[in-house]
């Protein structure tokens, strides 16, 4: 092997390790963004726990930014909503969390619930 194959062999191998290391921080990042999702959800889940319905709300927007596919999170902004009477807004976070999971009982729960508050 010449020494140009060696240092063409040797520039492969960093981009490697390069994408490599991405690949592990990209994961890891992810992770992370899932715990703060998670402590926002149960921030946003207390707030209206104690009568703040505005302020779930704002957490509950905090864990949508941290995980835009977080059905859990939906679900309770649209309980949330809900509580407030914008049942437009409570049924378009319900439907996305339902359209995320399929199974999410509170999601359904609570579309049931908007279908008895509008009778």
């Amino acid at each position: 092997m010449g020494l140009f194959d060696k240092f063409k062999e040797s520039i492969n191998n960093a981009k490697e390790s390069y994408n490599n290391a991405n690949a592990e921080q990209a994961q890891k990042w992810a992770m992370d963004a899932r715990k703060r999702a998670m402590s926002a959800l149960q921030r946003g889940k207390d707030t209206v726990d104690r009568g703040n319905i505005d302020g779930g709300i704002k957490e509950f927007n905090a864990a949508l930014k941290e995980y835009p596919d977080f059905s859990e999170a939906y679900a309770h902004r649209g309980a949330a909503y809900r509580k407030k009477g914008q049942l437009d807004l409570a049924t378009a976070d319900l439907n996305k969390a339902l359209s995320l999971d399929p199974n999410n009982a509170f999601a359904k729960s609570e579309l049931g619930n908007i279908g008895a508050d509008q009778k």
